[in-house]
């Protein structure tokens, strides 16, 4: 087996894999199978329906769904004002069974909608199934996740605390940069007398309004594919519920001191599930913030094109439909007689090169492949050659994603993988069975999952694999591919034993195929292994994932080993008023799980947070007003009189505008700030804005301020009390003059 672990052998089962390859698919595979391990721990003792990991997304709409319900019913003690809103969200604690509940089960539902999206989307990263047809799943989720970001960040505003100070004033500072608003948005959170109400109501309208775009969003999501599963059962439902009502009953949310504009927040604790972003609005700019806004969008919405690296060229095929060309490798082991392999199956490079293909001729309208296809990529349409059929599948390239379920469906090989056809496959089985003697101990034949346990398998072109002695290898996308002709045919024809390798149902790549395929061999979907034509016993279905090597080279041995093996005894029944173990370790399982999952959703949401802003006074200077009106003339020349029509061959031209406005701060004999600010608009001709935030020191200082050119400059001056963590704001407009806050 150490040998088998060096072997530099091409891992040629995953060349068989539908999909196109991804950069960084090691630190991919290696994730994928942490996550899987993690899978299967859980599997031991919990069935799949209650497996949390199996179901990451229908979990975070169940979360959605109860951060919605609870949203709505908070409306009955909520105050939508930045004057009510925090004394009526504290006043909540006071009926801790109702108001306390819902506030507190709002937040950690959304918490856990956010976590279980994260976890969704690196699982389905992981398992690198984001390209192809999938971009739109993924792009559309990617979405999905940005909004429920936005909903949260625009949630913790309206409790009006000091989070939602940090958020407001974070939001205002990136709004900024962009030419929306005629004033800066940054004025609006100067003073608390200056927050407006109308802002408070349109971030709490849009708080309301965004779910119904996520539901388009979701729909888009779920819309190619077939069968979708939106929400988990109901015991599942019911543990995620439960589990969150009894992390609010026993963790309630807390608020923060209220907002004050006055005041400059030091240390408080933060949702970081949301609240990330505000250690990026305290310390960099609002240009900033959107470049980093615009990269790490391009790196999510972007990943299923730059992570997808070209395929090789497709190899000709033979008569047989196998690539023509030299053999990749050839069989290393020793003493066998080395005779001309067959080369290596090479991945299609093309979308259209993946998707399946329909011949007409042979589609006999029997449906299986339309019922069966996991992403709704198969239809009915009507014929036009003239058959004695109804009608004829018909395949969607932009939604087929090569896996192949639809040929393990067609009796009459009607549809198929062009670049894996059954029939050529089947004829490759046959050779190796014929070349052999009835004494020969290689007269297994395994059908191996490209991204199940065998995916790693080093193979020959010949089929052999020195890690799965006695077999022959046929590597197909997915083992729906399998059609149980294929199976029959291959125990006709002299198999001692056919061994079909899949991905466990859960994480199945494409989604159904080891669930088809276990249902066509127990007789429970058709097409359906005949057991009368053939014996069962020599039929094994495996399940393993990626990670489970070691467990299928062991039961392909066992079952190489056995060439018939005996149906398993059932198990004994347990005596009466026995323990029932599984039952039990199911519940503690259970419990540690939801309790682990509670713990991710709680820490992040209530750690520290450290301000950056220097403790020291702050004098905030603020105006808006035009300045004097001014006229610039010039003299047009003789060339630009002669372009002119005659009646508009004025000498001069003069246009309008207005002067800067100058502002000058000063504490006591120290200037503090001199300097003049532009004319707004873009003809220059609009009022000058200024907002200066200005660090003093502690104590009572006397402060001027001038705003204009002398002699016609206001002046104002007030000693004012300068104390830590607190900032003092003068403000002026050409109504109420100046104001001292």
């Amino acid at each position: 087996m150490k040998a088998d672990r060096l072997a530099p052998l091409p891992r040629l089962v995953a060349s068989a894999d539908a999909q196109p390859p991804v950069r960084g698919a090691r630190l991919l595979r290696g994730l994928d199978r942490l996550l899987l391990r993690l899978t299967q721990g859980l599997r031991a003792a919990l069935p799949d329906s209650l497996n949390p990991l199996l179901q990451l997304g229908a979990i975070a709409n169940i979360a959605l769904i109860a951060a919605i319900v609870s949203g709505v019913l908070l409306l009955i003690w909520y105050t939508p004002s930045h004057t009510g809103a925090w004394a009526s969200v504290e006043a909540m604690h006071e009926a801790p069974l109702t108001a306390g509940l819902m506030r507190s089960l709002h937040r950690y539902a959304s918490d856990a909608t956010l976590l279980f999206s994260l976890l969704h989307g690196l699982q389905t990263l992981a398992s690198r199934r984001l390209a192809g047809p999938r971009w739109v799943a993924w792009v559309t989720g990617m979405l999905a996740v940005g909004l429920i970001w936005i909903i949260g960040w625009l949630g913790y505003w309206l409790v009006w605390d000091q989070r939602a100070q940090l958020v407001a004033v974070g939001t205002a500072q990136a709004l900024d940069v962009l030419p929306i608003f005629t004033d800066p948005l940054s004025r609006s959170f100067i003073t608390n007398e200056s927050v407006s109400s109308l802002l408070f109501f349109v971030v709490f309208f849009v708080h309301m309004l965004l779910p119904l775009i996520i539901g388009i969003l979701l729909w888009l999501h779920l819309s190619r594919l077939a069968r979708p599963r939106f929400l988990t059962r109901w015991p599942l439902t019911a543990w995620v519920i439960g589990t969150l009502i009894a992390l609010s009953l026993l963790l309630p949310a807390q608020s923060a001191p209220a907002a004050d504009m006055s005041a400059i927040p030091d240390t408080l604790t933060m949702d970081w599930w949301y609240l990330l972003p505000v250690a990026l609005t305290d310390r960099l700019s609002g240009g900033l913030l959107w470049l980093v806004t615009f990269v790490l969008g391009v790196i999510a919405l972007g990943a299923p094109w730059y992570l997808v690296a070209k395929r090789r060229p497709v190899a000709a095929s033979d008569s047989n439909g196998r690539p023509r060309g030299p053999a990749l490798h050839t069989s290393t082991d020793p003493g066998r007689p080395q005779g001309p392999p067959l080369p290596a199956p090479a991945a299609p490079p093309t979308r259209r090169a993946l998707a399946a293909e329909v011949d007409p001729a042979k589609c006999n309208a029997c449906q299986k492949c339309f019922h069966d296809c996991p992403y709704d990529a198969i239809s009915m349409v009507a014929r036009s050659d003239g058959k004695n059929f109804p009608s004829v599948a018909l395949v969607d390239p932009a939604r087929c994603i090569g896996c192949g379920i639809c040929a393990g469906s067609c009796d009459s090989s009607g549809i198929g993988l062009d670049w894996l056809p059954v029939p050529a496959e089947r004829r490759k089985i046959d050779q190796w069975l014929a070349s052999l003697t009835p004494d020969d101990p290689d007269r297994m034949v395994a059908f191996a999952c490209a991204r199940s346990a065998a995916e790693t398998l080093p193979l020959d072109p010949d089929g052999r694999s020195s890690a799965l002695p006695g077999y022959r290898v046929c590597a197909v996308p997915c083992a729906g591919w399998v059609h149980p002709l294929s199976v029959e045919r291959a125990l006709r024809r002299g198999a001692a034993g056919v061994l079909i390798v899949a991905c466990r149902p859960g994480s199945c790549t494409y989604r159904e195929g080891a669930t088809w395929t276990a249902e066509r061999l127990a007789g429970r979907r058709e097409p359906v292994l005949r057991k009368d034509h053939v014996d069962p016993s020599r039929v094994l279905l495996l399940e393993h994932d990626a990670h489970e090597r070691a467990a299928l080279l062991s039961a392909a041995a066992a079952f190489r080993a056995r060439a018939n093996p005996p149906p398993p005894a059932p198990p004994p029944p347990s005596p009466p008023g026995s323990p029932r173990r599984p039952r039990a370790r199911a519940i503690l399982v259970g419990l540690v799980s939801a309790a682990a999952f509670a713990a991710l959703t709680w820490l992040p949401s209530d750690l520290p947070y450290q301000t950056p802003t220097d403790p020291d006074p702050q004098l905030v200077v603020s105006f808006k007003i035009a300045g004097e009106v001014t006229e610039r003339c010039r003299t047009r020349t003789p060339e630009e009189l002669a372009a002119l029509p005659a009646h508009k061959r004025t000498p001069q031209v003069c246009e309008r505008g207005r002067a800067p406005v100058h502002l000058r701060v000063a504490l006591g004999d120290r200037v503090l700030l001199d300097r003049d600010y532009a004319p707004s608009g873009a003809f220059g001709d609009g009022a000058s804005v200024a907002v200066e935030t200005l660090t003093v020191p502690p104590g009572r200082h006397p402060v001027t301020i001038s705003i204009g050119s002398p002699p016609a400059a206001l002046t104002a001056e007030r000693e004012l009390d300068f104390r830590l963590h607190s900032r003092r704001v003068v403000l002026f407009d050409r109504l109420t003059g100046f104001s001292w806050h």
